[in-house]
């Protein structure tokens, strides 16, 4: 089998030859050489997103909003040794900042939010005005899916990248923990009026997304253990049976990435529609077994993260590692993701043990 082969197969429920191994958004095909190419030509597959409809909201880093009447102006600044960004948007109802401070670390760029947008409960009403006006121009975007598709070839897939359910773009996106945590059991009419105009943006996404060339849709939640059994229940799962109805019958998948801890909604989770989730990061740094995850979710397919707490051990121990993993999952019926980050000089020789111990 092929990366893309044994990826396919996964997701159909088959076990593919040897367990996939994953890059996730963190390399280019066409990239000159390096790390990439000698994995890929190992059997690493790659995995990449493109949401199956524009324009929608992503933060950070955003993507640029092409709606009418929206100014969005982004500044970028030294403040003594740290690069900040200070996000404007800029609407006819109201103009809200945010400032991001910027790190990178290994592949990607870490975000870390000093300023979030909404700052009172009137922001709010901003964001209803703008998801009212997302959905208003909301269009496929198939074409970019399908040309990612055909540029990966036998290396890989394409998934559908479908935006955050409400409270997660809230408490991550949008608003400070704290805020987001008040408003959301409060229920301000502020917030009603964002929650109204965000859940018809996704009623139009749903019906996009299933029209879409996808095999898997899936949702970025960053679902952890800041997201209560009540709020997951009330503001997440309502979400994926809406996208879970619009795909009924169409053969495709439903994921979320879901790479905390995860222990206190694990019996919620097994309700939901849900089939695949992704980034599943196992203990100690989460808290949900591999064994307690095939045990609460026997049907669902599951792509690990590679472990945070095996980024600084040696290739011998990374190796021992995924090899105590795999054999208390107990078959080849599961995918390894490089899917957050890890030091850039640890990623060839960590991926590299990844695929010894799968037997590549």
């Amino acid at each position: 089998m092929d990366a893309r082969e044994r990826i396919l197969a996964l997701l159909s429920g088959e076990e593919p030859d040897r367990v996939p191994i994953l890059a996730s958004d963190t390399v280019r095909v066409g990239s000159p050489g390096g790390w990439a190419r000698r994995l890929t030509e190992r059997g690493m597959g790659l995995i990449r997103r493109i949401c199956p409809y524009r324009p929608h909201f992503n933060f950070p880093p955003p993507q640029p909003i092409f709606v009418p009447d929206v100014r969005w102006n982004v500044e970028s600044y030294l403040e003594g040794r740290r690069l900040k960004i200070r996000y404007a948007l800029g609407t006819p109802v109201g103009q809200l900042t945010s400032v991001v401070a910027l790190k990178f670390t290994g592949t990607l760029a870490a975000y870390a939010r000093e300023e979030p947008f909404v700052k009172e409960r009137a922001d709010w009403r901003v964001f209803a005005w703008l998801f009212r006006q997302l959905t208003r121009v909301m269009a496929p975007n198939y074409e970019e899916f399908t040309r990612e598709e055909d540029t990966l070839g036998e290396k890989g897939i394409t998934l559908g990248y479908l935006t955050k359910t409400a409270f997660p773009r809230a408490w991550i996106q949008l608003a400070s923990p704290e805020q987001a945590v008040v408003d959301f059991m409060e229920m301000p009419e502020e917030l009603c009026e964002f929650l109204e105009a965000e859940r018809e943006f996704h009623k139009k996404a749903a019906e996009i997304a299933a029209g879409s060339p996808a095999r898997v849709l899936n949702f970025y939640d960053n679902l952890t253990d800041m997201v209560s059994p009540r709020l997951f229940e009330s503001f997440c799962l309502p979400t994926y049976h809406l996208y879970a109805e619009a795909l009924r019958a169409s053969g495709k998948l439903l994921a979320c990435h879901m790479d905390g801890r995860l222990a206190h909604i694990k019996k919620s989770i097994a309700a939901s529609p849900i089939q695949l989730i992704e980034s599943l990061t196992v203990p100690p740094v989460g808290n949900v077994s591999l064994s307690e995850a095939r045990a609460a979710w026997p049907e669902k397919v599951i792509f690990i993260t590679c472990p945070p707490h095996f980024a600084y051990l040696t290739p011998e121990d990374v190796r021992r590692g995924y090899e105590q993993l795999l054999s208390e999952w107990g078959d080849r019926r599961l995918a390894i993701e490089l899917v957050e980050d890890l030091p850039s000089d640890e990623l060839e020789p960590h991926l590299s043990a990844a695929l010894d111990a799968c037997g590549y």
